[in-house]
């Protein structure tokens, strides 16, 4: 369905939902959706390995180290290329793509030049038969770890990095420097927000979850670990289990805050259900944490590394105003525990690109209703996304993990933004504010699922174009629906 005029398309919409009911969704592909995940194209994780030797097909073939599937159990996207222009064209295209170069020594010493000062090269190695001779030039590139003439030893150094950089982005929410998948975005008219609570209310047909499932299976062939874990997701999950599912050290937990940080239309549709479930599960533990919190405020702790990009935008904003306003693009882990948030900072980073941060964040629980006299912060019965402590249903119940919805927000005052020299990490303090941009579930959810997805698909063109959101990415998300429920057209 092609959206074309506001008011005529929602029109449209309701008086056929309204006719209609929910039908389980297609189990065939469609060019919007059943393609989306074609691995020659689409990248489903933030890293890349990228493989430039004027010989590689060569070398890959001959040697059983240097294999493509074996290559992929190291990263799961590698791409192959044995011109220099066409790779640096390709690196360029993918800028928000964290990116692992392997360079043979004549083409790296072409290239690397080139390539060396953007942000998305995360760590080049060179290839060669000729180590005296190339590492003269290497060492005037910071981002080369070194030079190899033994193929074992290069894999092995490329995994090693490979897994800290994973390491990094499970218990960090990793923010790639000069990407532009941050965290953190502006408060103002924007439409995010809005799009994640119309996946958190559609009522997804019973099956839905299989098409995801289907999907990645397609995309992963061939990786076992990543196989078994599917299956394991296609037999077990439940809605209730939704969160225990999001702390598991899986590669699904990646996806889907990738996605978010991206605002990936496509994939975090194919996420909708899984939103959904662990925004049910908030809801409830945001209850249970209002019941029993006793003291008057609540202070949480993130440890993370920054990019230095994005501390300096902070302290730009922070300078030319008394208060700044973010909303959170993906999920936001916080503890109740400092010294946890603290282990979860690497205790060396490179201070080029990085810097170590501690957010914490301080929350007014004493007022159970609509009011807060000292107004200086809000209180757990504003109009905020749902948090809870989610110890009881997490993997690590250990980590006291408090868990925040995608899309809250939270305002950083002019004077809440310190270094600290004895921790050696900067001091963010935060505040949640009220969410404007949080619609109310009572607007959406009815008593049967057709009422309540003509009620989404009404929300649609008002909520989301009002916040900037451009005619091709509604179009999409019409797509989407159509897909989704195919007896609605």
């Amino acid at each position: 369905m092609a959206y074309k005029n506001t008011t005529d398309s929602v029109t449209g919409e309701a008086v056929l939902v309204a006719s209609c009911h929910i039908y389980p969704a297609h189990t065939t592909d469609t060019p919007s959706c059943g393609k989306i995940l074609n691995r020659e194209r689409i990248n489903l994780e933030s890293y890349q390995l990228i493989w430039l030797d004027s010989n590689t097909h060569s070398v890959i073939n001959n040697d059983t180290a240097v294999t493509l599937t074996n290559l992929r159990k190291i990263v799961d996207y590698t791409k192959l290329y044995n011109e220099k222009e066409e790779c640096i064209q390709y690196i360029k295209q993918t800028s928000n793509t964290t990116t692992f170069l392997v360079c043979s020594g004549s083409l790296g010493e072409q290239t690397i030049p080139i390539v060396h000062s953007m942000n998305n090269i995360w760590t080049i190695y060179i290839f060669c038969q000729n180590k005296d001779y190339h590492e003269k030039w290497a060492t005037n590139y910071s981002k080369i770890k070194r030079v190899y003439t033994k193929l074992v030893d290069l894999l092995n150094d490329l995994k090693s990095d490979v897994q800290k950089y994973i390491q990094n982005e499970n218990d960090i929410s990793f923010i790639g420097a000069g990407r532009e998948d941050n965290t953190t975005i502006k408060l103002h008219n924007d439409w995010w927000p809005y799009f994640v609570d119309f996946l958190c209310y559609l009522p997804y047909p019973a099956n839905y979850q299989n098409h995801l499932i289907d999907l990645l299976k397609q995309y992963y062939a061939g990786k076992k670990v990543e196989i078994e874990i599917l299956k394991d997701f296609a037999e077990n999950y439940t809605p209730k289990k939704a969160i225990w599912w999001y702390t598991c050290e899986t590669f699904l937990y990646r996806l889907v805050n990738q996605a978010l940080r991206q605002r990936n239309i496509k994939i975090v549709f194919l996420f909708g259900f899984f939103l959904r479930d662990i925004y049910t599960e908030l809801q409830q533990q945001y209850q249970v944490l209002k019941s029993k919190c006793s003291k008057q405020s609540l202070k949480l702790y993130r440890g993370q590394i920054m990019s230095v990009v994005e501390l300096e935008n902070l302290l730009k904003c922070c300078k030319n105003a008394d208060t700044y306003r973010i909303i959170i693009t993906s999920f936001f882990s916080t503890s109740l525990k400092r010294f946890v948030s603290l282990s979860k900072i690497p205790q060396e980073v490179e201070f080029d690109k990085f810097v170590r941060v501690l957010f914490e964040i301080t929350i007014d629980v004493a007022q159970p209703n609509g009011t807060n006299p000292n107004g200086r912060y809000p209180f757990l019965g504003s109009t905020i996304r749902p948090f809870g402590d989610i110890s009881t249903v997490s993997r690590f119940p250990e980590e006291s993990e408090i868990l925040f919805m995608p899309g809250s927000g939270f305002q950083l005052n002019k004077s809440g933004l310190v270094f600290s020299e004895s921790e050696n990490l900067w001091i963010i303090q935060l505040e949640p504010v009220d969410d404007h941009f949080h619609a109310a579930q009572e607007y959406f959810i009815s008593s049967n699922a057709r009422r309540t997805l003509q009620n989404c698909i009404t929300a649609i063109p008002f909520e989301l174009q009002l916040q900037n959101l451009s005619l091709d990415q509604i179009n999409m998300i019409f797509d989407h629906l159509i897909f989704v429920y195919p007896m609605e057209k």
